[in-house]
């Protein structure tokens, strides 16, 4: 009787923890090594990239230099197809998350911008052959009236599409020049990044140097080149005291180009002006962006779209004076509240003479809420709404000119304003979506039904804080909670626990007051009555199958010596597979974590359906560490799609187990989407191999 009780009360106990434990257990068991282990490719010293991302790496930079081969007339279209296709960015995409993962976002950008600049330099180069081979067929026309031409177009009006096709080719060459130039810059710094010494700017450079080999011919046959002549009345320049310059446009040839208008590039500002009959002009250059160290300036011919003649420049000295910058600043209104309009406006410059093209910064309680660059006379403008950031009280407004050694020195002006304090309304419901599972949803608006976003909610649960939530940019949030197994109350046979949700919004630090709300819920729960009776047909059932026992033991003992038992039977020996349904089930659950952000569960749950699938395939695959699971499912031959699923995963898993990274919905997500897509479509195959 002893040993019945005692083994009654473990019986009793086992079945409580039984019962706690089960809501979260996995379908059908684990075969899963939740060990950590290490990728053992992986390991290398710290400057070294992981092998992964090493691997990735190499391939990447393969596709660099595959788009960087000498492209001719005959196969642009085909480099920047390669440059610009599905699989280079998928590569590029999958690598960004291993960097990420890393610590070297600044390489996954590096060879983005590397990309991003090979495919604007393959279309600048694919847009110029086109055009050429055009204006090719123009002069052929041109010079031979009978052929294609032949009753069309006369020679002069030839001549003059030919000039016209020639001024698009002149722009079309000075973008070739400028991609070229970024990509080989871009280049660059992706060498020193992952120090790399193999590039591939040789071939880019014989691209280059063919067009403008080319494009010499072009400019001797339609454009007329230019010969510029500058005289400055004085090399000290400031804001207040201009550069002032008389000039002259003549041809190579010494005619001068008369009544023209004129654009010229001074420093990084544009300056215009027109020509008289004798080619000459005047030229007044304030600058407000050059620097106090500039002491050569070059100016620089600017050809309209339409003009036959070629740019020239020339180079003067200049020594630059710092002069300080007033910034005029006006507030309306100045009593504000959460969500209310406010414009900024004034001038920005020095007497009465505003500068153009200057940044500024406008702020308020030190944060920046608008950037820009003032106008043609030094005018700004600028509107927001007021943050629910700003604490109630006085506050400044801040226009702000940042600049360091600028011939027009760094400024700042600002405006008190008084914030007001605004009255929330916290609006809540809650709904029990599954076990101790709760769905929190709601808004926070002011009195004037003004939508609060990007503030925090404070969610609890009979005192015990269950986590946050944001509200996003309408004011709105949602988001699923857990509820502890030791919060609740409820009778000893009742099977849910009434649960008081209380949602919180503090308002600290905003000039928003704060505002709360309760709800109640019920949630499931496992009545501690209905263990004790459990408890009890155990004992009962105990002491019928004692005395079961011993009259079976008692029969056995007195039966006939030829009695041969009673018949066996063999089991099938098959092994039964895991259902869809299983899996489904499982990433059931794995959306769950997500949703209350348990990023580390739900990579873990991920990769126990990941084990659960495909481990039955492989030769002890229940008993392999990640990485030579992995290896395994590479050697079985599995397609490269369910690989990159394999793989990903592991990675991530790995990463959880060491808690070497910091997981988002961003990092996770993605790689559940494709595990289920790989497990669709194998579900759809087993289908169809049931149906034939």
């Amino acid at each position: 009787m002893l040993a019945l009780v005692t083994t009654s009360v473990l019986v009793l106990v086992a079945g409580s923890v039984i019962g706690v434990v089960a809501p979260g257990a996995t379908v059908g068991g684990s075969n899963v090594d939740t060990g950590s282990h290490t990728n053992p490719e992986s390991v290398s010293d710290s400057a070294d990239l992981s092998a992964v991302e090493r691997q990735m790496a190499d391939r990447l930079a393969t596709r660099v230099r595959s788009g960087s081969v000498n492209i001719s007339q005959n196969n642009a279209a085909d480099i920047r197809q390669s440059v610009n296709d599905s699989e280079y960015q998928e590569l590029l995409d999958r690598y960004a998350r291993v960097a990420n993962e890393t610590g070297h976002v600044n390489r996954s950008i590096a060879f983005r911008r590397v990309q991003s600049d090979q495919l604007e330099f393959t279309k600048a180069v694919e847009g110029y052959w086109d055009l050429y081979e055009w204006y090719r067929t123009i002069k052929s026309a041109e010079k031979s009236p009978e052929g294609f031409y032949r009753g069309t177009y006369a020679s002069q009006e030839l001549s003059l599409e030919s000039k016209q096709v020639a001024q698009q080719l002149e722009r079309k060459w000075r973008n070739v020049n400028e991609s070229h130039s970024e990509l080989v810059a871009s280049q660059r710094r992706l060498d020193n990044l992952t120090a790399s010494n193999e590039t591939s700017l040789s071939q880019i450079n014989r691209t280059v140097s063919e067009i403008n080999q080319t494009h010499q011919t072009v400019r001797n046959e339609e454009f007329i080149r230019t010969s510029l002549i500058l005289r400055p009345r004085s090399s000290e320049i400031s804001f207040t005291d201009p550069l002032k310059v008389d000039g002259q446009l003549r041809t190579r040839k010494g005619r001068p180009v008369a009544n023209r208008n004129l654009t010229f590039s001074v420093g990084n500002e544009i300056v215009h002006t027109q020509t008289d009959s004798l080619g000459r002009f005047d030229l007044i250059y304030r600058p407000t962006n050059l620097s106090v160290t500039t002491t050569t300036l070059p100016i620089r011919l600017i050809p309209e779209n339409e003009s036959l003649y070629l740019s020239s420049q020339q180079v003067i000295e200049v020594s630059i004076e710092q002069t300080p910058t007033e910034i005029d600043a006006d507030v309306t209104p100045t009593k504000l509240a959460y969500g209310d309009k406010v414009e900024v406006s004034g001038t920005i410059g020095h007497g009465n003479v505003g500068a153009s093209n200057v940044t500024y910064l406008v702020l308020i309680n030190d944060q920046v809420i608008a950037q820009n660059t003032s106008g043609p006379t030094g005018e700004y403008n600028e509107s927001f709404r007021v943050p629910a950031g700003v604490p109630s009280g006085p506050q400044s407004i801040e226009v702000i000119v940042p600049r360091e050694e600028r011939i027009l020195s760094s400024a700042n002006e600002s405006v008190v304003v008084d914030v007001a304090e605004s009255e929330t309304t916290l609006v809540v419901t809650a709904e029990h979506v599954g076990d101790r599972t709760v769905r929190v949803s709601g808004s926070i608006e002011t009195v004037a039904g003004r939508q609060v976003a990007h503030q925090q909610i404070h969610i609890s649960a009979n005192g015990t804080t269950l986590g946050t939530v944001t509200t996003g940019p309408s004011g709105h949030f949602k988001q699923t909670f857990a509820v502890p197994t030791d919060v609740g109350r409820s009778g000893p046979f009742s099977s849910f626990e009434v649960i008081t949700l209380k949602a919180t919004y503090d308002g600290e630090l905003t000039n928003l007051q704060s505002d709360f709300t309760e709800r109640t819920v019920n949630v499931s729960s496992s009545p501690i009555g209905v263990s004790i009776a459990g408890g009890v047909a155990v004992l009962v059932m105990l002491g019928v199958s004692f005395v079961a026992t011993r009259r079976i033991i008692r029969a056995l003992v007195n039966r006939p010596r030829n009695y041969d038992g009673p018949p066996q039977h063999k089991g099938t020996g098959a092994t039964s597979k895991v259902s869809s349904a299983d899996y489904r089930t499982l990433l059931s659950a794995v959306r769950d974590h997500i949703e209350s952000e348990r990023y580390e569960m739900a990579v873990i749950l991920s990769y126990q359906v990941l084990r659960q699938r495909y481990a039955q395939n492989i030769a002890n695959g229940t008993r392999q560490t990640p990485w030579e699971f992995y290896r395994s499912c590479e050697q079985s031959g599995m397609d490269e799609k369910t690989l990159t699923v394999i793989e990903e995963l592991t990675t991530l898993y790995e990463q959880v187990q060491f808690r070497a990274v910091s997981l988002s919905t961003g990092s996770v997500e993605p790689v559940l989407n494709r595990l289920e897509t790989v497990l669709g479509n194998e579900d759809e195959i087993d289908e169809s191999r049931g149906t034939n």
